[in-house]
């Protein structure tokens, strides 16, 4: 439901290319039509850590401790509804996308670091950190996902981002974002959000047969608990 939302959005205005970064079937309502309208749209997609997990979840890995046990149960759901070939296909998705598009360096797109699916840099992250980010991708600008928060920074001569989550955003607007990068001779960054009836996708996980949880809920619905670092359809000239 979102997924289509933002999909709309964003075809409407003409953009050259579409990329994502990953995390594409764990948790939702409709993991299978998700993966295969990004096939059938044929987008690159950087490989996630909720990718990872149903790919090992699917091989028969335990998890144990390490994993709540309602993120399991939804995790399997989502396995049996995806069925061995989709899943083979997140299996196969690249740690990264690079292109070489911006004028100080390539553009690389990777879920959330160079180096690893799930290791968490957040807005405020040291600039040793940011720095890390940037210099391990050998990037111009670096976007990435994961933190469910869409902001932006400058590093020296490059730029860091993270682009926002369709579903579950973390920060102060719930709605779906995602982020459009224009390149010339600068680089500019617009988050656009996007308006999707709540209703409309919680009665999606009723269709498919799941009770949405209070998380679901919650995380649909109402603002998470980081400010805005980024003003909805504001575009910032970031370098040089």
């Amino acid at each position: 439901m979102a997924l289509r939302a933002v999909v709309a959005d964003l075809e409407a205005r003409g953009l050259d290319e579409v990329l994502v970064a990953g995390d594409l079937a764990q948790g939702g309502p409709q993991p299978a039509e998700v993966v295969d309208m990004l096939v059938a749209k044929g987008w690159p997609i950087a490989r996630g850590n909720s990718d990872d997990f149903l790919v090992e979840l699917a091989a028969g890995r335990d998890f144990g401790s390490d994993a709540p046990a309602d993120l399991i149960e939804r995790g399997r759901w989502c396995v049996a509804r995806l069925g061995k070939e989709r899943v083979a296909r997140l299996a196969a998705l690249p740690m990264e996308l690079r292109r070489p598009w911006a004028p100080n360096g390539p553009l690389v797109v990777v879920h959330a670091t160079p180096w690893s699916t799930e290791e968490v840099v957040l807005p405020d992250a040291s600039e040793e950190a940011a720095l890390r980010m940037v210099t391990e991708a050998s990037a111009g600008v670096l976007a990435y996902g994961h933190i469910h928060s869409a902001y932006h920074r400058r590093v020296g001569d490059c730029v860091l981002l993270s682009a926002g989550a369709i579903s579950g955003s973390n920060d102060a607007d719930a709605r779906p974002a995602y982020t459009i990068l224009t390149f010339d001779q600068v680089v500019k960054v617009q988050v656009i959000r996007v308006d999707c009836p709540v209703g409309a996708r919680l009665d999606a996980y009723t269709q498919a047969g799941l009770e949405p949880t209070e998380l679901d809920h919650h995380r649909l619905s109402q603002p998470g608990p980081w400010p805005l670092h980024s003003s909805p359809g504001k575009v910032i000239q970031l370098w040089p």
